[in-house]
């Protein structure tokens, strides 16, 4: 039987979790691949990706509070970003504290063999994120693309309710998925510095199954979904920009290229690492050159970095697309409201007063 473990952190290519380890440590100043003689040095490879942790974690929360006021909550795009925003603060966080703990302190191995519960709830959560980001991602570009090319069914389908049914369900999903995972992790020799231990796996199918979920559910699966349901929605979109639109369709065109924007971005930042690290994986499989493999693995390190970028700009795009979102947060900001927007008159219609609501909806005015 092997003995081969998988580490479940994040601060290393699959190479280092293989007895055919092509990565050093030993100096905390760079991360040295000895068959390709590439280097990363730490600080500014670490500092990269706490920045645009900071960055992303500011963005997500701003989303959050966008996303929750009372004219964008009752849209089910809306649902679906505060959702996301959530589980990739999580990611960020978490990937962030990894690679801050392991290049710059040396800390991660304490930290996760502090209790066997911390092992296993960190692997839970931050497996569940990351499998939970992508597929909202592929479910709001549904929601759009029923919006766009199917508008009849839009009022059935594109609700609050169904998005928040829809979110729940992937996140009960990721959590049974990733359940064999959590129930495997366990402290295993550590075979990159051949000394203490680390938070990993030894059963070899279960190495299998994690490298499934981490490049086909994480990333590619629902990156080809969402590449075809945005595809076929801005087909349609140019299309209909020929006709004569009315008001409504124009600005719910607008809304849609903003999230059409988000959705196709957050796929191009994802796909490259996802290739890479299954290319790395199947060739460690193979046991094919030592050198084909550490050269894949020099690439993880630049990709993890582009990787990290998608769960950081999803706010940032949108509020450099939107002009409804930019007015959003402007106002949010300076406490400041547009009375065009948020008044509620009193007209006198007959003898009754009736209350008409001036405030002009998300998508009207995207």
């Amino acid at each position: 039987m092997s003995t081969e473990t998988t580490s479940l952190s994040y601060t290393s290519p699959p190479s280092t979790s293989t007895a055919n380890s092509s990565y050093t440590n030993d100096d905390r100043d760079e991360i040295f691949n000895e068959y390709t003689g590439f280097r990363v040095q730490t600080l500014p490879y670490v500092l990269s990706i706490d920045i645009i942790a900071a960055l992303g974690i500011v963005g997500n929360i701003l989303t959050i509070v966008l996303m929750t006021s009372k004219t964008q909550r009752r849209y089910s795009y809306a649902i679906y970003m505060t959702f996301l925003a959530v589980f990739d603060s999580l990611v960020l966080a978490m990937v962030a504290a990894e690679d801050t703990l392991d290049h710059m302190h040396d800390l991660l191995e304490t930290f996760l063999n502090s209790h066997i519960a911390v092992c296993k709830l960190w692997t839970f959560i931050l497996e569940c994120s990351l499998i939970i980001s992508p597929w909202l991602l592929m479910s709001m570009s549904v929601d759009r693309y029923v919006t766009v090319v199917h508008p009849k069914y839009t009022e059935r389908i594109c609700r609050p309710l169904v998005s928040l049914a829809v979110s729940a369900i992937i996140c009960v999903v990721a959590m049974v998925m990733v359940s064999p995972l959590v129930h495997a992790a366990e402290y295993v020799p550590d075979e990159e510095t051949e000394q203490g231990f680390i938070c990993g796996m030894v059963n070899p199918d279960l190495e299998h199954y994690y490298m499934f979920l981490s490049a086909i559910m994480e990333s590619l699966l629902p990156v080809s979904l969402l590449f075809g349901f945005n595809i076929h929605t801005v087909v349609t979109l140019c299309r209909s920009v020929r006709g004569a639109l009315d008001i409504r369709e124009t600005n719910i065109r607008k809304i849609t290229i903003s999230i059409v924007l988000v959705s196709i971005l957050s796929a191009v930042a994802l796909v490259p690492f996802a290739i890479v690290s299954l290319i790395e994986y199947i060739l460690i499989l193979s046991d094919t050159d030592r050198y084909l493999i550490g050269l894949f693995g020099s690439l993880w390190h630049v990709f993890n970095v582009i990787r990290l970028v998608n769960y950081a700009m999803n706010f940032y795009v949108l509020i450099i697309s939107s002009i409804h979102h930019r007015t959003m947060l402007i106002e949010k900001v300076t406490c400041s409201r547009n009375v065009n927007q948020t008044q509620l008159e009193m007209t006198k219609i007959g003898d009754d007063d009736t209350r008409i609501d001036t405030n002009v909806s998300a998508v009207a005015d995207a």
